[in-house]
């Protein structure tokens, strides 16, 4: 084989290079994936701690704010004097009135966030009523009191367990059906007031005005430089991220919220109450409060829960982003350089240890040429020998018979002539004895005579010498001739007695055919032949190997002599099991086979004798009859073909998975298939045996 040529190995190289390259690649790739999500998380980390802290530090407002709203309400609910009061009792209305309001008042005075502190009846009347404004503290009249019987946060709380109170969600507080301007955020606090005989005649409620709670919450934001948020249970917006979104569904723009501008964000948060999560909005972090301390489940509302939110905007997500990508894509890129340089390196290196194998397996090919060139002669006397197995099948004994007959002719022939030659010599040697005549004029050579010398010359026995030389060189041209002729004959009695000298074994088919795929692996790329195999694993035979091998071999000969032009083509091998029978398909897109050939394929010498006709270089013929009766006498089976012109041919092969104990073999029986004198020397190798 002739070194690879520079723009090959550079191919080689290139081919190498990408091989080794492509897993280092996928490894950094994903390296560098998961080095940029850990950067980015850890970069975030710090904006969520931020976050985190705004938050918590105005929780302790928010609970400090609802702790002492409980603790005041029930406080006042169980103080005798609101216990005490009655409604019904006309004679101390007055006087029980007036000790309420001292009451409320001086709460209102210490507790400058209650705007209004009430004592409502079992009917929803209000009795006492005292509200503080400007930090002044005025309870209203009676006329001025109003019916709170409808206010949900009255029947809520009328009904609370003793002991326990209702806080309202926080809202704007509405006084005569409207919303009070300014806006007063308002939350609360319901206790249930219970008469000495233990039944329900009214409730305590104090509104708590949130303005200073949510201020804090805003002033908590800008402290930590962060965006802080609040909405309720239902995703509304309480502090709003643009103008006019704080209050919009009591402002008359329902749809205007957050959990409507940020569904996925708000679905998240309404799932998992504290957790940090990323959208394409930005990062964000929630936490709830819960208002809700009624004992009564069925009125729970999800409104009455506020949930601080704090927000990183897509900004500064993405500047963080692509700070990142720049750090962890820089390493990357400079791994894969380096990578790929060194996957070059090694496949340059690996390139010219293949270059140097081939060099040495090209100097030894030279020099076993000359082995194999002698091996030829023994070689062609083999495939004589195959030209003359008995014919059996397909109605080719004639053909057989006219096969022996040509290799038989030559050297019978020749030895006919020779001892034809012999006889007329003698005859007439014996003629000129009777006549006494020494020398017959037929025999004596006289130049030989003259050359000895007249003086010297003994014509008797110069001409016995020169009978006796030509008998033996007659002789032994027959004695050659005959030997050849035995030779022969010996390799057909031969041919009969090999019939169970097969070795039988278990094998797969697998590692058969790729066995014998190897062998005539030459010929299948010098034809451009590629072969697509599909043999399962675990097809095992218990039959002859080496038959089965060569019939493998034999077809695949023929299609690379016969099937395809120069450009080649594909070769389909499918190998399946039918019950007890292992099916094999060697198939093929070629030129497929005529009809006038069709009929002959599978006979002896017609290959041989199809290329001698066609002046090419000549087979022995025997391949493909050879590979019949291997497969129908040695292994039981059928084999069968199917081709349509133009379109390629399939080989069937069907044989039982446990062959018959007795095999047929030709002995010595090596098809050349044809081809060219470097394909036939190739094939030669080990198998041929000299002929002694």
């Amino acid at each position: 084989m002739a070194e690879l040529s520079k723009t090959k190995a550079n191919h080689r190289v290139a081919r190498g290079t990408v091989i080794l390259f492509l897993p280092w690649l996928l490894i950094f790739s994903l390296t560098a994936a998961l080095g940029y999500r850990q950067l980015v998380d850890s970069r975030t980390m710090p904006l969520y701690e931020q976050r985190l802290e705004a938050i918590e530090s105005v929780s302790h407002t928010i609970y400090s704010a609802l702790a002492t709203l409980e603790r005041d309400a029930l406080y006042l609910s169980r103080n005798d004097i609101v216990r005490e009061f009655d409604p019904q009792n006309v004679d101390h209305l007055v006087e029980q009135k007036e000790k309420i309001k001292d009451l409320f008042s001086s709460f209102s005075v210490a507790y400058l966030h209650y705007v209004q502190i009430r004592w409502i009846a079992a009917d929803g009347m209000e009795q006492v009523r005292c509200e503080q404004q400007d930090r002044k503290v005025y309870c209203l009249k009676d006329e001025d009191l109003q019916n709170k019987a409808d206010r949900y946060y009255f029947q809520q709380g009328f009904n609370v367990d003793a002991g326990k109170i209702f806080l309202s969600r926080l809202d704007l507080n509405v006084e005569n059906w409207a919303i009070q301007v300014p806006y007063i955020p308002t939350i609360r606090s319901v206790a249930p007031i219970f008469g000495e005989d233990g039944k329900r005649v009214g409730v305590v409620v104090i509104n708590f005005n949130a303005r200073a709670m949510l201020d804090d919450v805003v002033a908590a934001g800008h402290g930590f430089n962060v965006p802080l948020f609040m909405v309720n249970g239902r995703g509304q917006w309480i502090i709003g991220e643009r103008p006019g979104d704080s209050w919009a569904h009591l402002l008359g723009s329902s749809g205007n919220s957050f959990a409507s501008r940020y569904p996925q964000v708000w679905s998240h948060l309404e799932s998992s109450q504290r957790t940090w999560m990323s959208a394409p909005s930005g990062a964000w972090i929630g936490r709830w409060f819960e208002l809700e301390t009624s004992s009564i489940e069925d009125t729970k509302d999800s409104s009455e829960s506020l949930i601080v939110i704090g927000h990183v905007s897509t900004e500064t997500m993405a500047e963080l982003k692509q700070t990142a990508l720049l750090e962890v894509g820089g390493l990357y890129f400079v791994a894969i350089a380096l990578s790929l340089w060194a996957a070059w390196m090694l496949a340059r290196a690996a390139t010219h240890r293949q270059q140097a194998v081939i060099e040495a397996e090209r100097r030894g090919a030279q020099l076993s040429e000359a082995n194999k060139l002698l091996t030829q002669t023994l070689y062609n006397l083999q495939v004589m020998q195959d030209d003359l197995v008995r014919a059996e099948r397909l109605s080719s004994l004639g053909m057989m018979v006219a096969g022996i007959a040509e290799q038989l002719s030559g050297p019978l022939g020749v030895t006919s002539a020779t001892l034809a030659s012999l006889q007329e010599r003698l005859a007439l040697f014996k003629a000129a004895l009777r006549a006494g005549d020494v020398v017959p004029p037929a025999l004596l050579d006289l130049k030989a005579v003259k050359d000895v010398g007249a003086k010297h010359a003994d014509p008797s026995r110069t001409s016995i010498l020169e009978l006796l030389s030509h008998f033996q060189s007659g002789l032994n041209a027959a004695a050659e001739n005959a030997h050849k002729a035995a030779d022969l004959i010996a390799a057909f009695k031969q041919l009969a007695a090999d019939r169970g000298e097969c070795e039988r074994r278990r094998f797969t088919m697998q590692d058969l055919l790729r066995d014998a795929v190897g062998a005539v692996s030459a010929r299948l790329e010098k034809r451009h032949i590629t072969v697509e195999l599909n043999c399962p694993e675990d097809i095992v035979l218990d039959s002859y190997p080496g038959p089965l091998a060569q019939v493998v071999e034999s077809l695949l000969r023929n299609v690379c002599d016969h099937a395809y032009g120069v450009a080649g083509g594909p070769l389909y091998i499918s190998v399946r099991q039918r019950q007890e029978m292992m099916v094999m398909i060697i198939e093929d897109t070629g030129r497929g086979i005529p009809e006038e050939d069709r009929r002959h394929l599978f006979g002896p010498f017609f290959g041989k004798d199809k290329a001698s006709r066609s002046g090419k270089s000549a087979s022995s013929g025997m391949g493909l009859y050879i590979a019949y009766r291997f497969v129908t006498e040695t292994l039981d089976g059928k084999l069968s073909l199917k081709t349509v012109l133009g379109l390629g041919a399939r080989f069937t092969i069907e044989v039982p998975l446990v062959a018959p104990t007795e095999a047929w073999q030709p002995a010595g029986l090596v098809d050349d298939g044809g081809g060219d004198a470097e394909e036939k020397q190739e094939r030669q190798g080990d198998d041929a045996a000299p002929n002694t």
